[in-house]
């Protein structure tokens, strides 16, 4: 009986531990994903204006960019219609450099081409 008792107790105490766990308090704060999109949009917004006063943002991609020299060149520029969908097909060569808002580089193009 005793070795029945045991493992018993242990299952009892486990599911008891994860039901108490899994509670959720009043006061604990709740993640607005509405809320921190806006937060870190304007945060973002003043680091660019900032510090890349020039730069650009395309609502589009929600991408901020800057073009430090216009390029030149013949692009070849081919429209498809695939499933109804089009794509503009050309190969523009770009040099970029990806920071954090810490100024850490997290990406840049390779350097050595």
């Amino acid at each position: 009986m005793k070795k029945l008792l045991s493992p018993l107790f242990m299952g009892i105490a486990a599911i008891a531990f994860l039901i108490i766990s899994c509670n959720k308090s009043d006061d604990a704060p709740v993640y607005d994903a509405n809320a921190q999109f806006k937060t870190d949009s304007v945060t973002l917004k003043n680091y660019v204006s900032q510090n890349y006063p020039d730069a650009q943002y395309n609502s589009e991609t929600g991408i901020w960019y800057e073009i430090l020299a216009e390029g030149t060149g013949n692009y070849e520029y081919k429209v498809v219609d695939t499933l109804n969908g089009k794509y503009l097909k050309f190969k523009p060569t770009v040099k970029y450099v990806g920071k954090l808002l810490s100024g850490s580089v997290f990406d840049q193009t390779d350097t050595a081409k």
